[in-house]
């Protein structure tokens, strides 16, 4: 467990002072109710970190998706909870730095990436096109390995 006690977790999130706050969006442990609360707090470090947290819920980064922060939108657009709706919405978003992050998450719908392939930014159209070819990449591999398992399971019938 962090350093904040359990006596003061247990307590409400608003009585924390602002490095505790921070201190609970940045840990693995803090659970994704509280990281939700997080996502609403006044301070754009606290919620960036809620932003960046890997145990975020798609549900308090939709909450961030449109914050005010740039920083905070950022970590949204590359987290991979980020749901492909909240990513296809922050692909409009007027910050090049935003669009290159949801262009370079996997998540992001190929309708998506393809339409930022031709983005203002030569950088988000870069990004995209190598998300875009990654993922074909990983596909045909997939799709080339269960073919060959496939293949192996058939019975073979000369003999």
């Amino acid at each position: 467990m962090t350093s904040f006690t359990k006596q003061k977790r247990g307590g409400a999130i608003g009585q924390l002072d602002d490095k505790e706050r921070i201190e609970m969006a940045r840990s693995s442990k803090t659970s994704q109710a509280e990281l939700y609360y997080l996502a609403g707090d006044p301070n754009k470090y606290v919620r960036y970190y809620v932003a960046d947290n890997q145990h975020a819920s798609a549900a308090a980064l939709k909450l961030l998706h449109n914050d005010k922060d740039l920083n905070v939108r950022c970590r949204v657009a590359n987290n991979h909870n980020t749901l492909p709706e909240t990513l296809a919405q922050m692909a409009e978003d007027k910050n090049k730095y935003v669009r290159q992050y949801v262009a370079g998450n996997k998540k992001t719908a190929l309708p998506i990436l393809d339409k930022l392939t031709s983005d203002e930014d030569d950088a988000v159209a870069e990004v995209a096109k190598k998300t875009i070819t990654s993922i074909i990449a990983y596909n045909t591999t997939i799709k080339w390995k269960s073919a060959s398992v496939t293949i192996r399971k058939t019975p073979h019938k000369g003999k």
